[in-house]
């Protein structure tokens, strides 16, 4: 009997080690696609990119020392005269907090961005430069040419006007050997960080439309996958026997997909006119709500439910900070995110419902292996979303893991579902009988 005990452990452990093993894999395969090729980094405001080919290579990030204005919003025609002051060196992406002033205890403020590419080989199409997020409002500025508004920026936060998306911003180069990119930004919204938080890439118009339309592509993909799986579960709960666990997982499918489309590039934003604040409550709450359903949906599937009280109390806490949520101004989710209360909301539902999974697989509740899928696809998805959050490794969506879960999660659910309605119709042959 131990011999047997000690295989079927070590059985569950190699099942484990091979979900593991296939995602890890996945995703070292996700970045040699995605691997951008050597190249220079800005120094003083320039980057030389002098014999690089533009027209057969992917994007580039800019990354690097660029030069900064605070306070100031310059165009092409200041940079040549003489009254500009000396600018500040920033690294870009990144926080502008300490260039703004040294009394600045927030990162509200504006000031003026300055990148000097200089280059050698003429293109047959545009350049393009993909700005992924800039916080909080931003124009673009290319060789003297405004290429991009979003939003307002302006230096009173009374008049200025938010608006935090990925957009893209194109220049015909006519034999140019210099571009000079201004970006003219202010932020009274987000008081943690501010300007150029992310990577701006640039590539030929289509090597950059590629890898956007990609991102973007998979992001849809997923997010109509989703809802397809959340249509099949209402349907099941509203027209079968009406198990909880159906309704649950369609909240649970409803909560990702905002996720989705409320993150990376911002397509919630694209489709409804959400003004900033509410685009930022909708993000947190599609993320609480998330990982809720994902402990609610393993608690309604596990045999074995423990730890009531706790679960309730939880809720508790969630509906308040859920409240807060939908009646705070943007600074002050901010500040709730950075004292960590949106990571323990966030988590801590995540680690128990981990827990509850391994401990069904672990009891060989049947068709476990489905949830333990599902698992190992969540605990992927949240360890690269905090590792990509903090050095940006891709700037191209993922969907691999979220669809895995889906596929877990429903094959264990409907078949849970189709195996209850055999035992019930035996039940009933019996009882005929």
């Amino acid at each position: 009997m131990i011999w047997i005990r000690n295989y079927t452990i070590l059985k569950q452990i190699t099942i484990i080690m091979v979900f593991l093993s296939i995602f890890l894999s996945l995703r070292w395969s996700w970045f040699t696609i995605l691997a951008t090729p050597e190249h220079p980094g800005a120094a003083r405001g320039v980057l030389d990119m002098r014999g690089w080919n533009f027209e057969n290579s992917g994007s580039i990030p800019l990354d690097g020392e660029w030069e900064f204005y605070p306070k100031a919003f310059i165009s092409h025609e200041d940079t040549t005269s003489s009254a500009i002051h000396q600018p500040h060196y920033v690294q870009v992406p990144g926080d502008w907090r300490s260039a703004l002033s040294k009394e600045s205890n927030s990162s509200f403020g504006y000031g003026t961005y300055r990148l000097r590419i200089l280059v050698d080989q003429p293109l047959n199409q545009p350049y393009t430069f993909w700005i992924q997020q800039i916080q909080a409002s931003s124009i673009v500025e290319i060789n003297g040419e405004t290429a991009a508004v979003f939003g307002l920026p302006t230096e009173q936060a009374q008049t200025y006007r938010p608006r935090a998306v990925s957009y893209t911003a194109s220049y015909t180069a006519d034999n140019v050997k210099e571009i000079e990119l201004l970006v003219r930004v202010a932020n009274f919204d987000h008081p943690l960080k501010g300007g150029i938080i992310k990577s701006i890439r640039l590539g030929s118009q289509a090597a950059i439309d590629t890898e956007r339309w990609y991102s973007i592509g998979f992001q849809l993909a997923t997010f109509i996958i989703l809802l397809l799986h959340g249509l099949y579960a209402i349907l099941l709960y509203v027209f079968g026997p009406r198990q909880k666990s159906f309704l649950i997982f369609f909240l649970l499918l409803v909560f990702s997909s905002l996720s989705i489309v409320s993150d990376h590039d911002s397509l919630l934003l694209l489709w409804l006119p959400l003004d900033y604040t509410w685009a930022l409550k909708i993000k947190v709450l599609s993320y609480i709500g998330l990982s809720f359903f994902s402990l609610a949906l393993a608690r309604s599937f596990s045999e074995h439910v423990t730890g009531t009280r706790l679960f309730y109390s939880y809720i508790i806490v969630l509906g308040l900070y859920s409240a807060f949520l939908l009646i705070a101004p943007a600074p002050l989710i901010y500040y709730s995110i950075a004292a960590k209360v949106f990571s323990f909301l966030y988590l801590f539902p995540l680690a128990w419902f981990v827990y509850l999974i391994g401990n069904m697989f672990i009891r060989n509740q049947p068709d476990s292996v489905f949830l333990l899928l599902g698992a190992t696809s969540v605990i992927s998805s949240v360890v690269w979303g905090a590792f990509n959050g903090k050095i940006e490794v891709a700037n191209i969506y993922y969907p691999i893991d979220v669809i895995a879960a889906i596929i877990g999660f429903s094959a264990y659910g409907f078949k849970r579902y189709f195996r209850n309605s055999e035992e019930n119709a035996k039940l009933n042959e019996q009882l005929r009988k």
